[in-house]
């Protein structure tokens, strides 16, 4: 599949260039409007975001020039709604691991055909774990096949959950309701090792952008596994809200679903 080939292909050349500049000096920036409770800027940017950006523009708009965009790290256009097949693209998910040093972060790619996931790539460039899926074909990492777990018994699951949810303490309360919890970076990443069976149900209390989860959405759901909001709906892409209405969960089908009818112990 030509669209499959072109998205590894840019997400292992943006590889390249953020493995380049990591633990090296870069520039960084915070964008505006992000702060957390005291006030503190919380959402850096570094030069190595839009680098990255710009290496997945040149090899997938240079490929598929009708194709609509919509990345972390472009101006939004309106003429993505006109589009059949959408590119949904972060180029740098984990920023703040990559800018802390820890190998938990991914370029993600995703493409939406009116809405629904039919290619999905995401690249670790530390680690060099390649996964990829497209509709219909299968979940693979490198040419490893994927199976998510099948785990339903939510006192043995080994929950993944953010990084820095984790180590604000945040989770803590999670413990007496599972077996292990998982603190990860990038939430495509999570949603990839998901896919691989390392963890069993990846929850998430905040929304999360398009360009987080799209592409990790189709490589889990070729494991086996489903991606709902907190409200039991699918996730549909491409929208003019690109954040998710809440939270998220992801994981086998059973174990989501049940998840959902003890929602309210996570959320306490």
């Amino acid at each position: 599949m030509k669209e499959l080939d072109a998205a590894k292909q840019a997400a292992q050349e943006a590889g390249q260039i953020i493995r380049s500049y990591y633990q090296k000096v870069y520039q960084t920036s915070y964008k505006e409007g992000y702060r957390d409770e005291s006030g503190i800027k919380i959402n850096p940017v570094t030069e190595v975001d839009l680098k990255s950006n710009e290496k997945i523009q040149e090899v997938l708009k240079g490929t598929f020039p009708d194709y609509g965009w919509l990345s972390e790290e472009t101006k939004d256009s309106e003429e993505r709604f006109h589009k059949k097949r959408v590119w949904i693209v972060d180029p740098l998910d984990g920023t703040k691991e990559f800018i802390g040093g820890i190998p938990e972060f991914t370029v993600s790619i995703g493409l939406v055909e009116d809405g629904i996931p039919v290619v999905g790539v995401i690249y670790n460039p530390i680690t060099e774990e390649l996964f990829w899926a497209s509709k219909g074909g299968g979940s693979f990492c490198g040419d490893q096949r994927l199976q998510c777990s099948r785990q339903e018994h939510l006192p043995s699951v080994r929950l993944i959950v953010s990084r820095s949810e984790y180590q604000k303490g945040k989770t803590e309360s999670f413990k007496s309701l599972v077996s292990e919890i998982i603190p990860l970076g990038s939430s495509a990443y999570k949603l990839g090792v998901l896919a691989q069976g390392r963890g069993d149900l990846y929850l998430s209390h905040h929304p999360l952008s398009e360009w987080d989860i799209c592409g990790g959405h189709l490589i889990l759901q070729e494991a086996g596994g489903i991606l709902l909001d907190f409200n039991g709906k699918e996730i549909k892409y491409n929208q003019k809200r690109v954040e998710t209405g809440g939270g998220i969960l992801a994981g086998n089908e059973a174990l989501v679903r049940k998840t959902l009818q003890k929602l309210d112990l996570f959320l306490t």
